[in-house]
């Protein structure tokens, strides 16, 4: 299997299983079909965003990054620490109504960065 498919799947793919296991849980619960609200205000969203920052974070550990290297992983670091206080938001109940919001940016942006990062990191370290 391709080095970079695999990664993807590990990396990008496997961690979305609990949001996968959690909306067919929902929908085939005795309640049926949840509403957008209450699928975007999952924390299993918040899993899947910490999960991909990590494994992007992960990929370059030299200290010699480039500024725009270095403005992406000061980027997802702030974007962790944020994901860390929403869940805290969720699990004690004080989300507002904007959430959804939130959550589902920070599960796009990194699944979108983490591509072309490990594409800048690959070349990067073949040159």
């Amino acid at each position: 299997m391709n080095p970079g498919l695999r990664w993807a799947l590990i990396n990008l793919t496997l961690p979305l299983a609990p949001f996968v296991l959690r909306v067919f849980m929902d929908f085939m619960g005795p309640v049926g079909t949840p509403n957008w609200s209450s699928i975007t205000e999952l924390p299993e969203l918040l899993f899947y965003s910490i999960v991909v920052c990590i494994a992007i974070l992960n990929l370059n550990l030299d200290k010699n990054w480039t500024n725009l290297e270095s403005l992406i992983r000061l980027f997802l670091q702030i974007l962790l620490i944020l994901d860390f206080v929403t869940l805290a938001l969720i699990y004690r109940k004080g989300v507002g109504l904007h959430v959804w919001k939130f959550t589902v940016v920070a599960a796009i942006i990194p699944a979108l960065i983490a591509p072309f990062y490990r594409k800048v990191f690959e070349k990067k370290r073949n040159t």
